[in-house]
């Protein structure tokens, strides 16, 4: 099973509520010397550079971060209506506890894929925060 990259879409709203997802990475460089008169040597090193990149993030990495963070939980339910019984439906919840209050957002509609359910519940769990 193959683990789906979030859209961009949910990647730069994510970004904007402060998920940073920075690949840190060793970039070994290889380089040659020359000797006094100009010619090259047989000497070489390694240079070892920290190169880092932001990649787009997948859709666990972005939910676990939503839960360890903001304590924001994403639930992707196989519907239970007896419509549905040839070809799997999802739904969505996602839900939110800050003291007393419980935020909760709930999908009216049915998904036929689970990562189209998932990547919604994403985007409305990023809705959730507040800076």
């Amino acid at each position: 099973m193959e683990d789906t990259l979030i859209t961009l879409k949910t990647f730069h709203s994510a970004k904007e509520k402060g998920f940073s997802n920075i690949k840190t990475f060793y970039d070994r460089v290889k380089k040659s010397y020359c000797d006094a008169r100009g010619e090259p040597t047989n000497e070489t090193y390694f240079r070892a550079e920290l190169v880092t990149e932001e990649v787009i993030p997948t859709q666990s990495l972005l939910a676990k971060w939503l839960r360890e963070v903001h304590l924001i939980y994403i639930s992707v339910i196989i519907s239970d209506t007896d419509d549905y019984i040839n070809e799997p439906r999802y739904k969505v919840e996602v839900r939110m506890r800050r003291g007393d209050m419980l935020k909760m957002f709930k999908t009216t509609y049915m998904f036929l894929k689970y990562d189209d359910a998932l990547e919604t519940g994403l985007q409305e769990a990023l809705k959730l925060i507040k800076l």
